[in-house]
């Protein structure tokens, strides 16, 4: 318990170092770096690694947290403190199992990061334990002094009461007790507005709180229970009669088939009618084809799941059915990014735009595992799907979609003089700063545009030129720091 009392102390002084009235920036790569470091040591300490193939996790993991100092993205920096609290639960749970079980998994993983919760007393206790062990010795808390304590528990709600009573029923006793309140109030504003006492005391506190969510995290780890799949839990089954999970995946099929067919002549191949127009034609439907794509992955698992027995013409049946599913849903999956493909080049390009082109990619990688699944029952595709998702999340993170919006909003206006959204443009941030640069070069003096960019740069230049910590240190505001100081104004 000391070990890790004092860990976590270690690791709660570093974070107060790195977060305290801070940016994110590279402080957070240090900060996940210390921590998994630390909670492997522990781990190996206690002899507690089951399965040391989780330790890849950690390679997503550190690099979604290497994104706060390279990117300047505020989606992600959002999204990735869920992703790599997520991530990193996932690899303890699986690195505390000898195998890496994915049933459960979003229960266990709210499990790890809240159920330690549970453990803030215990937690408490072996702090003081380990920071007061002297004392301990000396004064052993009886009977008696936990019936004070309790009484004091009590006794504080009847006092407030009894106090505004008095309060109300005398004046001179209103005073005072009123003085007193504000030689309280006055002695507390004096501390806040020290720079020094105050930055002190919210230090202390954010170090108290975290040293304890950090050893309740820890001793949660210690609780087999939660991290054990249920013995006596009924697993849920899914009994379809063959004949009807067939006629089901049969009628869509068909439907399918004639919508594919439609998509290969119009969109793919583009054999249509005169004047007709793509991106109308495109304008909406990528969503709904998203969904459908969705529920089709849901049909070939349930129905290849299905533990209903049948005849072996019927199962043989049921898998070339589900084949074609795939296929179909592949044909869809295209139409969808054709379409959205279309819109965008007659639209422009935005972060929403941009994520739907990731999801549909992911998509038709997850049906590669679904096909093994399809042709192999007893092939597990879940970790397959984690890993295509693991992966993808990554390679969008790396992808500098800020840059790649404003470069080809920019390409769009520079080369074929379409509208260009400039409020828009300034949402990629220092991303794409060189984007809009180059625009702000390529712009006639005395446009209108040009003097919203000018105003803007000047806007973040201000921003950019305040005094930022080393713990705040982020490249894209650094390039775009330097950026802006060779910008003819």
């Amino acid at each position: 318990m000391k070990m890790i009392v004092m860990g976590s102390i270690c690791l709660s002084i570093f974070a107060s170092i790195l977060f305290y009235a801070q940016h994110l920036g590279i402080s957070v790569v240090l900060f996940v770096t210390a921590t998994l470091l630390a909670l492997f040591y522990f781990l190996e300490q206690r002899k507690k690694i089951k399965n040391r193939k989780a330790y890849f996790l950690a390679i997503p993991i550190l690099l979604l947290a290497s994104t706060y100092f390279i990117y300047n993205q505020t989606f992600f920096k959002v999204t990735n403190m869920i992703a790599i609290l997520s991530l990193t639960a996932m690899m303890l749970i699986w690195a505390l199992s000898e195998k890496g079980e994915t049933k459960y998994l979003v229960k266990r993983i709210f499990t790890c990061i809240f159920a330690p919760l549970e453990h803030v007393s215990e937690a408490m206790k072996g702090i003081t334990k380990t920071l007061f062990a002297k004392k301990q010795r000396e004064k052993k808390v009886n009977e008696h002094t936990k019936q004070i304590w309790t009484g004091i528990a009590i006794s504080l709600p009847l006092l407030l009461i009894v106090l505004i009573l008095l309060s109300s029923a005398d004046m001179i006793f209103a005073q005072g007790i009123q003085n007193i309140a504000d030689g309280l109030s006055e002695g507390l504003d004096k501390i806040f507005e020290n720079h020094f006492l105050g930055n002190l005391l919210a230090r202390m506190i954010l170090i108290l709180i975290t040293t304890i969510y950090m050893v309740s995290f820890i001793l949660n780890l210690w609780n087999k229970k939660l991290f054990t799949m249920p013995e006596n839990e009924k697993q849920a089954k899914i009994s379809m009669e063959r004949t009807v999970s067939n006629t089901v995946v049969s009628i869509l099929n068909i439907v399918y088939a004639i919508f594919c067919a439609i998509q290969i002549t119009t969109l793919f191949a583009k054999i249509t009618p005169e004047n007709f127009n793509y991106a109308e034609y495109a304008r909406q439907g990528f969503f709904q084809l998203m969904i459908i794509s969705a529920i089709n992955f849901a049909i070939i698992l349930v129905t290849t799941k299905n533990e209903k027995q049948g005849a072996k013409g019927q199962i043989f049946y049921a898998k070339g059915m589900n084949i074609l599913m795939t296929i179909f849903t592949m044909i869809i999956l295209l139409s969808a990014f054709t379409r959205m493909n279309l819109y965008q080049q007659e639209y422009g390009y935005t972060y929403l735009r941009i994520f739907v082109d990731f999801a549909l990619v992911t998509e038709a990688f997850l049906l590669i595992p679904t096909l093994v699944y399809i042709v192999k029952p007893s092939f597990h595709p879940v970790k397959s799907y984690l890993i295509i998702v693991i992966t993808m999340y990554v390679v969008m993170n790396f992808s500098n979609i800020g840059n790649f919006i404003a470069k080809e909003n920019v390409n769009r206006y520079l080369q074929s003089e379409k509208r260009i959204d400039f409020e828009y443009l300034t949402k990629t941030e220092t991303d794409g700063l060189e984007e809009v640069v180059r625009l702000y070069q390529n712009e006639p003096e005395g446009s209108k545009l040009k003097g919203n960019m000018r105003r803007y740069f000047a806007k973040l230049e201000d921003e950019l030129q305040e005094d930022t910590n080393w713990q705040e240190w982020n490249v894209s505001k650094w390039k775009a720091k330097s950026l802006l100081e060779k910008i003819e104004k």
